[in-house]
């Protein structure tokens, strides 16, 4: 009789902890997508030096449970390479934020959204011009907790003369 409490104890420990996955949705997958554009909002890849451009991101909780994930502002960070060559983002020369939130809740359907207007930052001075050639801007964002985020790729661009 002991062992056939014991059984069904852990039979019922193995279940509990089985269906306690906190993305109980099966999809523990989500998109994020930016775009670069030019400052009237056009899809571009190619900009005239000393030409501003926007890139706007986003990751939307598609799931149905809620995320969570630690915030160290900035939210989103923009970043410009060369060459694998830091060039500028979107808080350099910016103070360093003083605060960490752990566990900041995501609701299902909810996004996390930014964009920046670049090739520099609001702190940058004096302001940043792009020489012609080849560039490259990643996107940095918080990691959600339990899921994989696609579409973090850098995106190309080219500055012309």
């Amino acid at each position: 009789m002991k062992s056939l409490f014991i059984l069904a104890f852990a039979a019922a420990v193995i279940t509990g902890c089985r269906n306690s996955n906190p993305t109980s949705s099966g999809d523990s997958t989500i998109n994020a997508t930016y775009t670069l554009t030019d400052t009237a909002g056009h899809a571009s890849s190619e900009f005239v030096s000393g030409e501003p451009f926007k890139l706007f991101f986003s990751v939307t909780n598609t799931t149905k449970d809620t995320l969570k994930y630690n915030l160290a502002p900035p939210e989103v960070a923009f970043t410009i390479y060369q060459n694998k060559n830091f060039i500028s983002s979107s808080f350099y020369g910016c103070p360093e934020p003083q605060f960490i939130a752990i566990g900041v809740p995501l609701a299902p359907g909810k996004s996390i959204q930014s964009s920046w207007v670049g090739p520099g930052s609001p702190c940058q001075s004096p302001k940043i011009k792009l020489a012609p050639g080849d560039y490259q801007v990643q996107v940095l964002f918080p990691k959600l907790s339990n899921v994989k985020i696609n579409n973090t790729e850098p995106i190309s661009f080219t500055v012309i003369p």
